[in-house]
Parts: C-alpha cells; sequence; structure tokens
C-alpha cells in the first residue's frame, strides 16, 4: 500500500456487526483452546503396539 493513500474510515464504520459480550468471547475462546489436536500422522516406522499385533496376527484354527 503507497505511503500517501486514504483509508475510507466510513467504509468500516458501517459494516454491520453483531454485538459480542465478554462471556461469549472467553467461551468461544476457551472452546478454541480446549478443542483437541489432531492426531498424529502414523509412521510405518513406529513399533506396532500388542493390540495392532494380535489383530494382524491372529491365528485361528482352520
Amino acid at each position: 500500500m503507497a505511503k500517501n493513500a486514504k483509508i475510507d474510515l466510513d467504509a468500516f464504520a458501517e459494516t454491520e456487526r453483531d454485538p459480542v459480550t465478554r462471556d461469549e468471547f472467553e467461551s468461544a475462546m476457551g472452546q478454541m483452546i480446549s478443542h483437541p489436536a489432531k492426531p498424529a500422522t502414523r509412521s510405518e516406522n513406529r513399533e506396532p503396539t500388542r493390540e495392532e499385533l494380535s489383530r494382524r496376527w491372529k491365528f485361528s484354527r482352520r
């Protein structure tokens, strides 16, 4: 943006916004913060867990 560019401040004032209370804001931020992280990408180089081994190599009689 050029240094001499003028910003139309009235255009910002005309934007319609719903009022937000502090409680609503804090509730929304709390939900965002407490949201669980994405599950880690499974790597094929890691050691399988006991459950995975038992699922993969379950022996059964024929």
